[in-house]
């Protein structure tokens, strides 16, 4: 009996040897490389850090001190100072009607640390051919503020309307003398755009030193008409010894009455036309800085303080940012090109 028993105990112990050797093994996970992903191009341009000035910077009014120009440079640079946070010193360089201004900025490294002013002068004078610049040669960064122009007589002329004036000149050419500041300067261009939309074929333009000495010429009866800047004869005007037959903005004002405007009148280039004046850089600058400059240029004429200081000085807020004025330049140029070709 034990030994049956103790055979029984053996052949159990090797069954389960016998299954524990069977036990199937386990199969390995296959092997596999990471993943290297290829390096993605990047469809984003690197940015370009903005300019910013780090010294003064010379803004060149191409007029004496003392002059109109000069009047709105200086405080143009000041608030500019203020936004830009960096000085900007006004210098005056007279001569060539504002060319040598202009020139001399041009001439200085297109780094941002010049720039100028100058007023529809520069746009005259590049059309007569007589600046030393080309119209491209100049970049318009803003209109910073304009003046408009009138069409005036005296209290007591013939000429009650602007209609009255256009016929008597379209039944007698010749006969209606008018008058203005220069030759080729903003008053004979003015001129010379309403004789064309009259139809005037041998209109008399008697041109005159300057502004103040072509409004004695009306007073003193040496001229029937006077083309001139609002700010000529607005004290004539307040005064009641001259009166305003029409004037270029395309919207009526309450400073001027009952007076109409050109555009009402059917002058089509007399609708807008303005005596411009503006800020004006090197187009070779350095694309970051000319964006700068059109940024705080912008901010200057926005400013409630330059909004303020050009409404004391008689001025319309013409303002434009510098693509606006660069068209608007161009096409005042290729116009006064036009006609001071044919006028002479």
């Amino acid at each position: 009996m034990k030994k049956c028993f103790a055979t029984m105990l053996v052949i159990m112990m090797m069954l389960s040897l016998v299954s524990c050797g069977q036990k199937p093994e386990e199969t390995p996970a296959p092997q596999t490389t990471p993943a290297v992903s290829e390096p993605v191009a990047s469809t984003t341009a690197p940015e370009i850090p903005a300019w910013k000035p780090t010294k003064t910077i010379t803004l060149i009014c191409p007029f004496n001190a003392g002059s109109t120009g000069d009047a709105f440079s200086r405080p143009f640079a000041e608030i500019m100072s203020k936004i830009a946070g960096v000085n900007v010193v006004v210098e005056n360089m007279g001569g060539g009607s504002g060319s040598v201004g202009t020139n001399y900025m041009l001439s200085q490294p297109a780094d941002g640390y010049t720039f100028s002013y100058h007023s529809n002068t520069g746009a005259l004078t590049t059309a007569a051919g007589t600046a030393p610049f080309g119209v491209d040669d100049v970049l318009p960064l803003v209109n910073i503020c304009s003046d408009y122009h009138v069409l005036s007589v005296l209290k007591d002329s013939p000429y009650k309307t602007l209609d009255d004036l256009v016929q008597a000149e379209l039944d007698n050419p010749g006969s209606v003398r008018f008058g203005g500041a220069q030759v080729m300067g903003n008053n004979h261009l003015f001129a010379l755009n309403m004789f064309r939309d009259a139809g005037f074929t041998a209109a008399n333009y008697i041109p005159y030193d300057d502004g103040g000495s072509s409004a004695l010429g009306l007073l003193g009866k040496n001229i029937d008409c006077l083309f001139s800047t609002a700010s000529t004869v607005v004290g004539y005007i307040d005064s009641r010894d001259m009166r305003v037959l029409a004037y270029t903005l395309s919207d009526r004002i309450e400073a001027q009455g009952d007076a109409p405007t050109f555009a009402e009148e059917g002058f089509e280039h007399l609708n807008g036309y303005i005596s411009f004046k503006g800020m004006f850089i090197n187009p070779d600058c350095p694309q970051k800085v000319l964006d700068w400059y059109k940024d705080v240029t912008a901010q200057v004429c926005e400013s409630k303080e330059w909004k303020e200081f050009i409404a004391k000085q008689g001025q319309i807020d013409t303002f434009m940012a510098s693509d606006e004025f660069n068209a608007f330049y161009d096409d005042y140029v290729a116009n006064a090109t036009e006609l001071f070709a044919a006028a002479t």
